[in-house]
């Protein structure tokens, strides 16, 4: 497995009034293509940040971005803008599903602002049938349950296949059977498509859902239980095999 998406030495300081707040304390972390990952901690340890920074969505103070081995701290606005475009997938804890399309209209704007060419789509109709929302279609936001809205969200995210997705306390908002749907479905995604998630969260459930778990607080990463380190080269260990 390839190295999708590394950090390095990964800070960021915001100003607040006459205080500089380190949010980023030298976050370094790679996340392989295909991988199910989970990035926890209390309110305030950085993972938002980070977050942002991945997304492209934020440049850090210091430190590299890399996706798929381009660097993306030094880009510019319009570069950065193709990065989320083409590249990264967001489902956030608000839906932020426009309220007068419906759901098939939100997932078409989305992809129409992303170049797709074509309303028919049989990725897009995997995606719908595998999130069960094939019927919601026709439907508005006001239409649907919580947890309908959430997946309408996540096909508007995975619909032109980004090589990433980011999914910021995706299930904040739903209750515990929505969740539960929800963060199977995330897994589905990842083993059906291969596609590449990192969950935010300060939610210890989520993380029974995922392959990896990435512990931050205060800035940091106090743990990371990734079952395929790097070497000091930067090469991929593998696991010995059981005789």
């Amino acid at each position: 497995m390839k190295s999708l998406l590394e950090t390095i030495d990964l800070r960021k300081t915001y100003r607040v009034g006459k205080v500089d707040v380190e949010a980023l304390r030298g976050v370094s972390l790679r996340i392989r293509e295909g991988e199910l990952a989970a990035v926890m901690g209390p309110s305030g340890c950085g993972k938002s940040s980070l977050m942002h920074i991945l997304g492209a969505m934020t440049k850090p103070t210091s430190g590299k971005v890399l996706i798929e081995s381009r660097d993306i701290a030094g880009m510019t606005d319009t570069e950065l803008t193709a990065i989320r475009q083409h590249k990264i997938g967001f489902v956030f804890q608000k839906f932020n599903l426009l309220p007068t399309l419906t759901a098939r209209g939100n997932i078409d704007a989305a992809r129409y602002i992303k170049g797709a060419k074509s309303r028919h789509d049989e990725h897009l109709a995997e995606i719908l049938k595998l999130l069960m929302i094939e019927d919601k279609m026709g439907r508005k936001p006001s239409e649907l349950s919580g947890g309908e809205q959430q997946r309408v969200a996540i096909a508007r995210a995975v619909a032109t296949k980004p090589a990433i997705l980011l999914a910021d306390e995706p299930t904040g908002s739903l209750d515990s059977k929505n969740s539960e749907i929800v963060l199977n479905m995330f897994r589905e995604l990842n083993r059906k498509f291969r596609q590449t998630i990192i969950l935010v969260t300060h939610n210890p459930e989520l993380v029974t859902y995922t392959d990896r778990l990435i512990e931050m607080r205060d800035g940091m990463i106090l743990s990371d239980n990734d079952p395929f380190p790097w070497d000091i080269q930067g090469e991929l260990v593998q696991p010995a095999r059981s005789l």
